[in-house]
């Protein structure tokens, strides 16, 4: 597959975005250490998720981050916002969660947990938000009525990096996160 060369310049400011929304994340939770609110939050939410079969928590992971990767490249055209927003939340919150992991189990820990599925589901999810700010991008150019490329095929060529990428990096991450992962966590 002949790779978009013009993506590469928009997934490093997404990945910047997102290494800048997780040092946000663990800062917050640095100089709030009592703000649990987000790690109570989440443990209720994925609490009913813990006694699901595997096969269908992979299936639930896997149908969210599919969602959340193909929104981001959807509304990526009203200007690059939405997948800003996806990008800094996540980073946001993964780095609060990921502080508040760190006190109780360690820096081993958390790379046990995150590496082995977050390379592929990071790098999915990053490369959709790239895909839906440069989308966004040529919009406002074209809003601006300046030079841009074909909108209709610059989103065709994103959902075909969508469908041959992303979908199988958000397969194998959630197969990874669901089975691999607690086995090398010990859980």
């Amino acid at each position: 597959m002949k790779f978009d060369i013009n993506i590469r310049n928009y997934l490093i400011p997404a990945a910047i975005i997102f290494v800048a929304s997780i040092v946000a994340g663990i800062l917050f939770a640095l100089f709030h250490p009592s703000s649990d609110g987000i790690i109570l939050s989440f443990q209720q939410i994925f609490e009913p998720l813990m006694d699901m079969p595997k096969y269908k928590l992979m299936l639930v992971i896997f149908g969210n981050n599919l969602l959340t990767s193909f929104l981001a490249i959807v509304f990526g055209i009203f200007f690059g916002i939405f997948p800003i927003v996806v990008l800094s939340a996540n980073g946001f919150i993964l780095g609060d969660l990921s502080y508040h992991v760190y006190l109780d189990k360690g820096i081993y820990y958390i790379l046990a947990a995150l590496l082995p599925h977050g390379i592929f589901e990071l790098s999915a999810v990053i490369l959709s938000c790239a895909l839906g700010i440069k989308l966004g991008f040529i919009f406002l150019n074209r809003f601006l009525e300046k030079p841009a490329p074909d909108l209709t095929q610059s989103f065709t060529n994103s959902l075909k990096i969508f469908i041959r990428l992303v979908i199988p990096m958000l397969l194998l991450a959630s197969v990874i996160e669901v089975w691999i992962t607690p086995i090398i966590v010990g859980s």
